[in-house]
């Protein structure tokens, strides 16, 4: 008589860091409806051994079956919910290694419809996935085929938000005066986390220095003798939508302050 037909089937060592591979006689596994084909009912378990995840799990109504955590079998592993910094990572590599054609489906499957960039270079956010997109898809391009943004940190605070601090390196070396901040907001999308918000601070070339001081102490001079055209002013700037930022602060002053005399 023949004897059975074995086939490999891991199991955990002793010290439950270990994976050895043990045979076990064709007739001890069941068909599954998976395509993956033959599978043996076990417990879940998941198994390390040789720098790869040997795991057998169970999903939806399948029978047991062995996985691979690392994809290397073929067979995918079970998808989790990712955390706030596994998002924002996906965020960066987007960015840094997907080609433009794949980018938008990339950065879309973490963008909420209705989520905002407000980075502060500019005078108006970027509000809506596809004027984040659009902004990112002309970053990308700005940047060429050998400039990266390199995370120096993600810090994960409360309700879902991070904080990241970057800079642009060009084929490994760091790039002067591209060293920026940028504070992430995800919230919940049934079991997916997305970025709701982004709001970025970046380093400029040009340092004010102490001219930055004399000019807040100059206008907050004029705002404290000349109250009413200040909040004028203060409202006329935070309108959303308004465009007029670019005219500038000091020309609206004197722009305020002679209708107020006139009138």
């Amino acid at each position: 008589m023949a004897s059975p037909l074995h086939v490999p089937i891991p199991f955990v060592g002793a010290n439950k860091n270990t994976c050895k591979w043990s045979m076990v006689p064709m007739s001890n596994l069941r068909a599954s409806s998976s395509k993956h084909g033959m599978v043996e009912p076990k417990p879940q378990r998941w198994l390390r051994g040789g720098g790869h995840g040997v795991g057998i799990g169970k999903k939806g109504g399948d029978l047991w079956r062995v996985r691979c955590q690392d994809w290397s079998c073929g067979i995918p592993p079970p998808q989790y919910p990712l955390s706030t910094i596994e998002t924002i990572k996906i965020f960066y590599s987007s960015i840094n290694d997907k080609p433009p054609e794949q980018l938008e489906v990339q950065l879309g499957s973490v963008l909420t419809q209705n989520c905002e960039f407000n980075d502060l270079v500019f005078y108006l956010p970027f509000q809506g996935k596809e004027g984040v997109i659009k902004f990112l898809k002309q970053l990308k391009d700005a940047m060429g085929k050998n400039v990266k943004l390199i995370t120096e940190s993600i810090t994960e605070g409360e309700g879902y938000s991070a904080t990241v601090t970057w800079h642009l390196a060009w084929d490994g070396h760091q790039l002067p005066f591209t060293s920026g901040c940028y504070f992430f907001q995800c919230e919940k999308d049934g079991e997916k986390l997305l970025i709701k918000s982004i709001r970025g601070l970046e380093e400029l070339p040009l340092k004010p220095g102490e001219f930055a001081m004399k000019l807040l102490k100059t206008a907050v001079t004029l705002f404290d003798q000349f109250p009413i055209p200040a909040e004028r002013i203060l409202e006329f700037l935070n309108k959303d939508g308004s465009g007029k930022q670019e005219e500038g602060l000091i020309s609206m002053i004197f722009h305020l302050l002679s209708k107020d005399h006139q009138g």
